[in-house]
Formats: structure tokens, C-alpha cells, sequence
């Protein structure tokens, strides 16, 4: 008979130690097609009421698809939650130095954050539409004439975004508790649930009505093997995760159920 896998040593688990009845990180985390825009709507209010507030360039520093408007659409993806940094067919690893800059950023605005006087809820994920919350992309690589190029998150789901080594391509909770701690950050993680079939369908039968979904994110079948390799992704990261850091709350609530814990 199978048995229950064996949690993790305390020792390894993130332990949550930082709490504020003020000033909050909120991420979204949960399967590709499990809700993540709803989300724009649940914190509408919030945003209105300027108790919401987004940062793109931390949102960016974690994931970043180089997007441009037009026939070309995306162009490379970089970021600390990605494995590899995408160029058409080539894949390159991202230089150390690269790599330290942007965790050294992420560190000093998750500092921000925890020390930001005002009452606020800071939202990495989930907000901005299809392609997250997007910067200009500066430099000589800035697009052509009639085009707009830009480093966009993504919505920051299991997996985020198209493009090549897809599996590779999920957020990492475990190192995102551990810089928030470090930063003396107040980091909440609602877990969003929602049944297989429908998540299913949200990926798959609802995104193929676009001419070009079934090439970016292959097919039915396809796409479940991928959304079940997401599921382990996300679920080992969480039993990392001391319990304080995270609730779950169903597509179906519309977020009334993680309403105390924010």
C-alpha cells in the first residue's frame, strides 16, 4: 500500500516570523488557468480605496517575458524565478553577476515594503491583464518603429507564460518566503483552488479559440501533463512553507474566503 511521503526536516522549512497588522506582500499562487485574473477584480476595491499598490519592477525582477507588440510577439524571457534566459532557439544560462544585481533589488523593495509607513498591501501577481504588469524595455534593443517592446511578468502561475522548457517556467514560493523573511517582509500566499476539469478548460478549450493557443500551449492532452507537473511544483514548494505563510481559497469564493488572512 502507498504511504504518506515523510515532511520535510524543520530545519529546512521557511519559518514565518514576521507579521504586520499594516503593511503586507501578497502573491497569488495556483495552477495556469486556476484564477489568477479574477484576482483583478476580488482587490478592485481595494485599489480604488488606495489600500492596494502594485510594484511591475519587482514583479518583473522575479519573471520577465520581453514582449513587443506586433508579429513577433515574444522575444526572451529572464528573471529570478527563471531557470534559463530564452533567445529564439538558444537558451543561455543568466551571468552570476546578473543574477546578484537583481536578487540585491528585489531584496532592497521587499525592504521597502516592509518598512512603508503607510497601511498598504503590496501585489506581486495577478493584476494587469494577460501579460501581468509590464516596464519599457530601455536600451538599443527598445523594438522598431511601430512597435512597442516591454518586460512583462505574466499573471506568475504554475506554469507562467508560453515559450520553450514550459515545465521550467514556475514561480519559486520557497526562495520568495526566504527573501521576504530576510527583508523583515510580511509575505501572505493565497493559494487559489479550483477543480481539474474547469482549470482544464480554462487552459485549453476556452484559450483555443485564439488562432494561435494551440501552438503556443499544445493541446488538451498536452496541457494536462503539464498542469499535473505543475501541481508537484507548487505543492513541494508550500510543504516547505511554514503553514503561517499561506491559505487556500476557491475559484468559487471569489476570494471571500481568504478575506481574513489579507
Amino acid at each position: 500500500h502507498m504511504q504518506r511521503a515523510p515532511m520535510p526536516s524543520s530545519s529546512i522549512r521557511v519559518t514565518k516570523t514576521h507579521f504586520s497588522s499594516s503593511s503586507r506582500v501578497l502573491f497569488v499562487a495556483g495552477l495556469e488557468g486556476s484564477g489568477h485574473h479574477m484576482w483583478q477584480q476580488v482587490l478592485g476595491r481595494c485599489f480604488r480605496r488606495g489600500l492596494c499598490e502594485t510594484d511591475a519592477n519587482l514583479s518583473t525582477l522575479l519573471h520577465a517575458v520581453r514582449h513587443r507588440d506586433g508579429p513577433h510577439g515574444q522575444l526572451a524571457k529572464k528573471g529570478l524565478f527563471e531557470h534559463t534566459l530564452q533567445d529564439g532557439a538558444f537558451v543561455y544560462e543568466s551571468p552570476p553577476a546578473e543574477t546578484e544585481a537583481r536578487l540585491a533589488r528585489v531584496r532592497e523593495r521587499l525592504r521597502a515594503a516592509a518598512s512603508s509607513a503607510k497601511p498598504r498591501l503590496l501585489v506581486l501577481n495577478g493584476i494587469g491583464g494577460g501579460l501581468g504588469m509590464c516596464v519599457p524595455l530601455h536600451g538599443k534593443d527598445n523594438g522598431t518603429r511601430g512597435t512597442t517592446t516591454t518586460w512583462c511578468s505574466g499573471m506568475l502561475s504554475y506554469p507562467n507564460m508560453a515559450g520553450l522548457n514550459r515545465a521550467l517556467h514556475n514561480p519559486d514560493l520557497y526562495r520568495l518566503a526566504r527573501w521576504a523573511e530576510a527583508a523583515g517582509a510580511d509575505l501572505r500566499v493565497v493559494v487559489v483552488r479550483r477543480s481539474a476539469l474547469a482549470t482544464l478548460l480554462s487552459t485549453s478549450s476556452n484559450r483555443h479559440r485564439r488562432a494561435t493557443a494551440l501552438k503556443q500551449y499544445g493541446s488538451w492532452a498536452s496541457q494536462s501533463a503539464m498542469l499535473v507537473h505543475a501541481a508537484g511544483a507548487l505543492l513541494s514548494q508550500l510543504a516547505l512553507l511554514d503553514g503561517h505563510f499561506f491559505r487556500c481559497a476557491s475559484y468559487e469564493s471569489f476570494g471571500a474566503d481568504a478575506a481574513p488572512f489579507l
